[in-house]
């Protein structure tokens, strides 16, 4: 299903939730005490690793406090939102949830999570050791309704060989776009590998930050930029590196698969846009010793940021707000339930966790965290999440940015359509 057709679902389902809240017996609904013990239900996606180190944390915690049972619920996240969808109608969410970006908002501004600033002031959510700009990127419309469950930041992973073979010893970290290129032209002129694998419309939101602009507007009800020469600027940038060989042609971009199987594993790519999150997965799947950098800047704006990996969040009909408030500070400030989780779902966002784990990290976990150090002092604050409408608008410039791909639309053309269809989905969405 895609992200347009979930969209649909669970404004569907946030509708008919919205009708029935508060209809049936709540103690069939959500967490109940039986022998004496706090039973909380925990839903999240991820691969059988995070299930597994997960699954062994809760179990850690249980024995640690000794009054609290968990009732865990996990899936791959292929059909997660329709299923959080399904049980939201249902009134039968379960107390904790995993969300990303995308997926939080819609059920923000229906009221149906828990603002977790009282926790917070309570210290029974201990944020004590959680930077601000942290802290901040789970709030929404002043309340904090989510807990960020590790720091991301976009990044280009390099293969060190291949830029060897065309005479680059590494990619700078304050590098611009005109420094890409050069490099790019050295790649394609001396190696038989292309330069990157695409510079698509996965970067066209970043593209807008190094020019002063954004995707959304603040409010959430429109686009955030005025000028469309900065759309067609961009992807007409982009073709120009498909037809000068810097990037992988458009078919065989789509036709790649594992990680394992890709054109970077083969040697066949220099470079994969990619989150830093997935750069330690990335060098192990593939056994490429890669090299990490920022994306190239302007020289002039920090356009870099880090972002949340992914959130947890407490529904609003739990009744056991507090227990599951306590589990979150546990989950993401105890050292020996980190090491146990070793950053799957990002580098901790304790800095007393980070410290902690920094002797026992692997050279590829290693290089991730050195990164997102960086990254953290060399950035600017993340733009606002996105609107509840959001998923629609980034399933619409995937959409054109394929269009624009196989020549089926020009970039200045495709700057109209954006424009206008997505103005339609913000005037669907109010």
């Amino acid at each position: 299903m895609n992200k347009k057709r979930i969209l649909a679902l669970i404004t569907a389902v946030l509708m008919v939730a919205t009708l029935f809240a508060g209809c049936g017996n709540k103690e069939d609904k959500t967490a109940t005490e039986t022998g004496g013990a706090t039973k909380l239900r925990i839903l999240w996606w991820g691969s059988q690793e995070r299930h597994d180190s997960t699954i062994k944390v809760l179990d850690m915690y249980e024995q640690k406090v000794g009054n609290v049972e968990f009732e865990p619920e996990f899936m791959g996240y292929s059909g997660y939102y329709e299923k959080i969808a399904t049980l939201a109608a249902a009134n039968n969410w379960p107390d904790i949830m995993q969300f990303d970006m995308l997926g939080i908002t819609p059920y923000v501004r229906s009221g149906r999570l828990l603002d977790l600033s009282e926790l917070a002031e309570q210290k029974t959510l201990d944020l004590t050791d959680v930077s601000d700009s942290v802290v901040e990127s789970g709030r929404i419309d002043g309340g904090l309704y989510a807990l960020s469950l590790g720091t991301n930041a976009p990044a280009v992973a390099y293969n060190p060989e291949v830029l060897k073979k065309a005479g680059v010893d590494e990619i700078p970290m304050d590098w611009t776009w005109d420094d890409m290129e050069e490099i790019f032209k050295k790649i394609e002129e001396n190696t038989d590998a292309y330069a990157i694998d695409a510079v698509n419309f996965g970067q066209f939101h970043y593209y807008l930050r190094m020019n002063g602009a954004k995707i959304y507007n603040d409010a959430g009800t429109g686009l955030g930029y005025t000028d469309d020469k900065l759309f067609s600027d961009y992807f007409e940038m982009y073709m120009d590196y498909i037809k000068k060989g810097y990037c992988l042609p458009p078919e065989e971009l789509v036709a790649a698969t594992t990680p394992e199987e890709s054109a970077f594993a083969k040697g066949k790519v220099a470079m994969q846009i990619n989150w830093s999150n997935s750069c330690a997965s990335l060098e192990q799947s593939t056994g490429v010793k890669i090299g990490i950098a920022p994306l190239p800047g302007n020289g002039k704006t920090q356009a870099m940021y880090t972002k949340p990996t992914m959130y947890f969040a407490i529904s609003a009909d739990s009744k056991h707000p507090q227990e599951a408030g306590a589990f979150l500070s546990y989950f993401i400030n105890d050292i020996e339930a980190n090491k146990v989780l070793n950053a799957d779902r990002g580098v901790p966002v304790s800095s007393k966790v980070r410290e902690e784990m920094a002797p026992s990290l692997d050279d590829s976990q290693r290089k991730v965290f050195e990164y997102i150090d960086y990254v953290s002092v060399n950035s600017s604050p993340m733009d606002p999440l996105p609107p509840a409408c959001g998923n629609e608008i980034d399933t619409l410039l995937s959409e054109i940015d394929e269009q624009i791909r196989f020549g089926q639309i020009t970039p200045k053309d495709a700057a109209k359509k954006f424009r206008k269809s997505a103005e339609g989905i913000f005037a669907r969405s109010k």
